[in-house]
């Protein structure tokens, strides 16, 4: 851009010398241009209004110069303009690209720590837990087990779950879902009563041996239409789904915060089991200082930069679901559950273990 910009320049200034000379000297000009292809220029001279009109041309001459000039300085302007906001650019996306921004003081992009991840048993028994010897909850099973049946109807919508879950194997079968109260989906979708639909007692006998996670809704619900897991292409994590009704002219009475057990093929055991959680970015406790509006403080020693607005992206199990919602207890400890990333789903664990 500069040297187009300079060759602009340079021709303006070249154009305005030549119209000036034609206007300030139009005979010096015409002897200089046309008259040496005269044998005799003195008699074949143009007239005087000839000559008045060459001083006109080189008037309009230099004008085209001004303009030519004026064309380059704002090539150069334009392509100052765009370097300018190229650099801005470069300079916040290198700062956008890490957790926190910048130095305060000399505003280089500051490397985002990472910390190697470390998986938790996704099957970690739930002897010690609140459902191995509570109370029976409440068991939903599906119309459809194990596939996706996403918004079947203009009612049937993916319904969010809890972030902790509990495992249920034939080594591991919490009492309180043993003896759940179970409510058959398609019985409260064709009869409207929960209580034609609902079996006392019967959990162990609706789950028998197989594999599940089991979890909790966030929103109560009348009817679940599927639960499933699936894993992903590139295997890094298994989707939870669950859709499902809380309209009570569908299927009655809405049961509030109900269970559902999501079945787990081999594959997806295997899968959960041999699941290495990635190296992560961790945060540590915001604390602003006055004045820094935009930017964190520098980070102190043996500590992460902080970041108020950036989620945590520790993803230490395989289980995921789009629609999670918030923790309410504590998982292992505050600082660990604010790492967790904002998807992944975790198995109840004694809160502080390690």
């Amino acid at each position: 851009m500069a040297g187009a910009q300079l060759m602009l320049i340079l021709l303006a200034i070249v154009t305005a010398l030549l119209g000036l000379w034609q206007m300030v000297n139009p005979r010096g000009n015409w002897r200089a241009t046309e008259g040496w292809k005269y044998r005799d220029p003195d008699a074949n001279e143009p007239s005087e209004t000839s000559y008045g009109l060459r001083s006109l041309g080189g008037f309009f001459t230099i004008v085209m110069a001004a303009v030519l000039a004026g064309f380059g300085m704002q090539a150069g302007s334009l392509g100052s303009s765009k370097s300018g906001s190229s650099a801005d650019a470069t300079y916040s996306d290198s700062c956008d690209s890490y957790a926190w921004y910048c130095h305060s003081d000399d505003s280089s992009p500051a490397p985002r720590p990472t910390a190697l991840g470390q998986a938790v048993d996704p099957f970690s028994s739930a002897a010690a837990s609140p459902v191995a010897g509570g109370e029976p909850v409440t068991l939903f099973t599906p119309v459809v087990e194990g596939e996706v049946q996403r918004d079947q109807s203009d009612s049937s919508k993916q319904i969010g779950v809890k972030p902790v879950y509990y495992p249920w194997t034939a080594s591991d079968q919490p009492a309180a879902f043993a003896s759940a109260a179970v409510i058959d989906s398609k019985v409260a979708l064709a009869t409207l009563d929960p209580a034609q639909a609902t079996t006392q007692g019967a959990g162990a006998g609706v789950l028998g041996e197989r594999t599940y996670i089991v979890v909790q809704l966030s929103r109560p619900a009348c009817a679940i239409t599927s639960a499933s897991a699936s894993l992903s292409n590139d295997q890094t994590y298994i989707s939870i789904s669950v859709y499902g009704l809380s309209d009570v002219s569908r299927c009655g009475q809405s049961t509030e915060g109900a269970y559902v057990a999501i079945p787990l093929s081999d594959e997806l055991v295997q899968a959960a089991r041999s699941y290495q959680a990635p190296v992560y970015h961790p945060l540590a406790a915001p604390s602003p200082t006055p004045g820094s509006y935009g930017r964190t403080p520098d980070p102190a020693s043996g500590n992460a930069w902080s970041s108020g607005y950036l989620s945590g992206d520790y993803k230490p199990t395989i289980f995921e679901s789009s629609d999670r919602g918030e923790f309410t207890e504590i998982w292992k400890d505050p600082v660990t559950d604010a790492e967790i990333e904002p998807h992944r789903l975790v198995p109840w664990v004694a809160p502080g273990s390690s």
